[in-house]
């Protein structure tokens, strides 16, 4: 079984570490499961989540918070009979079996950021419940999305009724039976938690035994996945023209007459310029005669529609730094979108022709992105036009 230590090899990564949204995709992925074998592994993913919720949580304590949460659990020290649905437990069992070298010292600079860290926050009771909460909404999401394309349950809804996303999504997924006063811990459905929290504990001190700097690091770390997005831009035009209007480029060594910027990856192109192609420019290289010609063919044109290419498969957007104008390459064809930047009475001035202050403007901004998202370039932008590899 997947989720249970003891069936795991010594040099597997401990199951603590993993991401439960990948083990989801995998096990999903395997062997397409029905409704309620999809939700015994929905449980079973989040049950590990929330423990990983809580090893994370236990690093940044102080070693007074740690041994104050770990005296739950110690009945030398006075501690309350173990409950496997109670916060105070399963967070000082956690602590109580982790081996101390997976906390940072107080007389070593942490490899997590700042030196002692920990000093600077205190974690009350709710602050845990509010941290482990947020901390499992990524996954409870993904699973969510995929429970309802999978099985074709009825569309998740924007915004909950009860204003509490982590209530509304642990209800979709049977998790909890309501969506009303509903916590993280109450979701948890396990019948040896005692068992599965030792064992996988025991994994992350054989793992920080083996390399203590590399483990600290993984143990937390608690990445995010963001939905694509275009760089960001300065708020004033005259910073970005000054930053780039005598940058020399990397690929030809001189300053363009026309820069623009790629907003997808920020990359500098020498716009309406053949500009000279490095060797490893096209991301193609064999002896094959097809990556050969395929190689040729990316070669042919000028910068910004090799960019396009390499790019966006086809499709960028560029930001003329001379004018203000984005422009979209779409294959064959290319068109003006329009500017980003405006006066202060919300007008444009393309080529900043009468030299009046230029700001970026949010909502412009926010449209290009979302059409570049959706990829509805085809339907909003009506003048098109070949450019015939001479941008």
């Amino acid at each position: 079984m997947l989720l249970n230590p003891s069936k795991r090899t010594k040099r597997d990564i401990p199951l603590l570490l993993h991401d439960p949204v990948s083990l989801l995709l995998k096990i999903t992925a395997s062997r397409p499961p029905s409704l309620t074998q999809y939700r015994l592994h929905v449980q079973l993913l989040y049950n590990l989540a929330y423990v990983k919720s809580l090893l994370h949580v236990c690093t940044k304590f102080s070693p007074e918070e740690r041994r104050a949460w770990k005296s739950n659990v110690s009945t030398s020290l006075g501690g309350i009979p173990f409950s496997p649905t109670d916060l105070n437990c399963l967070l000082g069992l956690v602590i109580q079996n982790l081996n101390i070298k997976t906390f940072k010292s107080e007389d070593s600079t942490s490899v997590f950021g700042n030196r002692l860290g920990y000093l600077t926050t205190v974690f009350s009771p709710q602050s845990v419940v509010s941290t482990v909460e947020h901390s499992l909404l990524p996954f409870l999401r993904i699973a969510t999305l995929f429970q309802s394309h999978i099985f074709n349950q009825h569309p998740i809804p924007i915004e909950s009724e009860s204003r509490n996303e982590f209530a509304e999504l642990v209800h979709i997924l049977n998790l909890s039976p309501t969506n009303k006063n509903v916590t993280a811990t109450q979701c948890l459905k396990w019948e040896s938690a005692w068992n599965f929290i030792t064992r996988w504990c025991k994994e992350i001190n054989e793992f920080v035994e083996s390399d203590v700097v590399i483990s600290r690091q993984l143990i937390s770390s608690n990445k995010e996945w963001y939905p694509p997005k275009l760089i960001e831009l300065p708020h004033d035009y005259s910073a970005l023209f000054q930053r780039y209007r005598q940058v020399v480029c990397d690929k030809c060594k001189l300053v363009p007459k026309d820069p623009a910027i790629c907003l997808v990856c920020g990359s500098y192109i020498c716009y309406k310029s053949s500009c000279k192609p490095e060797d490893g420019d096209a991301d193609m290289q064999g002896t094959m005669s097809r990556l050969i010609e395929a190689d040729r063919m990316l070669r042919q044109g000028n910068a910004a529609t090799r960019h396009s290419k390499r790019c966006g498969a086809g499709t960028c957007i560029l930001l003329l730094v001379n004018s203000s104008i984005v422009v979209v390459i779409r294959g064959t064809r290319a068109c003006i979108w329009g500017t980003l930047y405006l006066d202060a009475h919300g007008e444009e001035d393309k080529g900043w022709k009468r030299g009046k202050p230029l700001f970026l403007k949010k909502e412009r901004s926010e449209l290009l992105e979302r059409q570049w998202i959706q990829h509805s370039f085809d339907n909003s932008c009506k003048n098109w036009a070949a450019h015939r590899q001479t941008l």
